[in-house]
């Protein structure tokens, strides 16, 4: 009885007599077993980079086969010459094989290479954006939209184009573009406001065209609000520098004429009112800008001098009892403050974006700090212990959960995460990364343009392949 050995390794035994034919035939169909990589990771590199260039090849071919398809001969054939559609297609087919990927290396490798194609129109789709922008600008009903509209617009070709040289449906490809885009800006609108958010911005932080969340996150670069203070205050002693510097060497002087003017119509009015306490608040304001130890302020007076007076009127509002001082008085300061700044404006270069910046970190340094002195983490979930607000609800309700499927344990691990999700949800440093994110231009440029390439990779005819 012969024993054989067969392609794939194993041995069968046959009776004697056994012909050469039967044999041949037992072993039909049987396959040699593959080798074993001795570098597997190695062969999976590999296999990844031959992903990417099958990736390459599949567009090209599908460019081929459009142009071949839906182009005029003329544009296709050398003048003069029959198109070869036989050899055409038989070229097209071969690039198509040569595309198809043979395992799971190959195919993530193809994947990445066709969404990493829908960044290619970037620097395109910007000019695009502007042009198609500044055209939409002269029409009165969407002049105010024109921007966005335009981005919509070149988002959309930039992606339909790409999805139809990959074999997909332009107009698939250009929605899916513009709902990118649109997801991009408006990521980037409510970016400050998670910002304020997390270092719990209040309303009187924003008065007087102050933005702190578009300073948090465009004069800042910190996830914890220790650092986001320290950055802020570093900010602010920088501009303020500046702005000390162009008043000093500013020649123009600064009529503190309107701001008097503005202060006596207040004094005026709350001696009409005759409240005493009101009516002393608001004097001083105006003796803030006419009177020195007694001495009497020019009208004319340089613009550093002015740039001082102007603070001074700030300091005198912040040195009234917040408790007893008058809603009138503290307006009496803001329109006083006021009048000064186009007289400041004029006399100093780039006052009004120094000033601006300043006002804007001056509350950001502040909250950042006072978030800083804030419970941390472990003292927050703590506190959720003795709240009565229905604090653990989520954390019971998940250790309940995993109590039913993994007993004690898995209701101490439930209860756990669930605890510490909820204060790392609501921590700053979690919703400042998250306003960092969503602000970067990386994520518009860059990872939503190629997420939207992966979608539309699914349900693609050769997605499979």
């Amino acid at each position: 009885m012969p024993n054989i050995k067969g392609p794939d390794g194993k041995v069968i035994a046959f009776p004697e007599g056994t012909s050469d034919a039967d044999i041949a035939a037992a072993f039909s169909g049987v396959q040699p077993p593959s080798p074993q990589s001795q570098h597997p990771v190695l062969d999976a590199i590999t296999d990844f980079g031959k992903g990417i260039v099958k990736g390459g090849i599949h567009t090209m071919s599908m460019a081929d086969e459009f142009a071949a398809s839906h182009l005029p001969r003329f544009m296709t054939t050398p003048i003069g010459q029959t198109p070869n559609v036989e050899n055409s297609n038989r070229a097209v087919q071969t690039a198509k094989d040569m595309a198809t990927p043979h395992n799971t290396a190959q195919s993530i490798g193809r994947g990445v290479e066709q969404a990493g194609e829908y960044l290619i129109p970037g620097g395109a789709e910007e000019q695009v954006a502007k042009s198609a922008g500044n055209l939409l600008r002269a029409v009165p009903k969407v002049a105010k939209a024109a921007p966005v509209i335009g981005r919509l617009i070149a988002s959309g070709l930039g992606a339909g184009t790409v999805n139809a040289a990959q074999g997909g449906d332009f107009s698939t490809g250009a929605a899916t573009g513009a709902a990118g885009a649109g997801v991009g800006m408006g990521l980037k609108a409510i970016a400050p406001i998670i910002a304020e958010s997390a270092l719990k911005v209040r309303g009187i932080d924003r008065a007087f065209g102050r933005t702190p969340g578009e300073g948090i996150l465009n004069e800042t670069t910190g996830l914890r609000p220790a650092t986001v203070a320290k950055q802020a205050g570093a900010k602010v002693a920088q501009y303020t520098g500046d702005l000390e510097d162009a008043a000093r060497q500013s020649p123009y002087a600064v009529d503190l004429q309107p701001a008097r003017d503005v202060a006596d119509s207040w004094l005026d009015t709350a001696a009409q009112r005759n409240n005493a306490s009101t009516v002393k608040d608001v004097s001083r304001i105006g003796e803030q800008l006419s009177k020195r130890q007694g001495t009497a302020i020019p009208r004319q007076v340089p613009a550093s001098e002015a740039l001082a007076l102007k603070r001074g009127i700030g300091d005198l509002q912040t040195s009234w009892d917040p408790a007893t001082v008058s809603d009138f008085s503290n307006r009496a300061v803001a329109s006083t403050y006021s009048a000064m700044h186009p007289e400041l404006e004029r006399a100093i270069p780039g006052y009004a974006e120094l000033n601006g910046k300043i006002s804007t970190m001056m509350p950001v340094a502040s909250r950042a700090t006072a978030a800083d002195l804030n419970a941390g983490f472990v003292q927050r979930g703590l506190d959720r212990f003795r709240a009565h607000t229905g604090a653990l609800v989520a954390p019971m309700l998940a250790a309940s959960a995993g109590g039913a499927t993994h007993g004690p344990v898995g209701a101490l691990a439930g209860g756990g995460l669930a605890l510490a999700a909820q204060e790392a949800i609501a921590s700053p440093e979690l919703q400042l990364g998250v306003a960092r994110l969503a602000n970067s231009p990386a994520t518009r440029k860059f990872v939503i343009p190629a997420l939207a390439g992966l979608g539309l990779q699914i349900n693609r005819p050769d997605a499979s392949q």
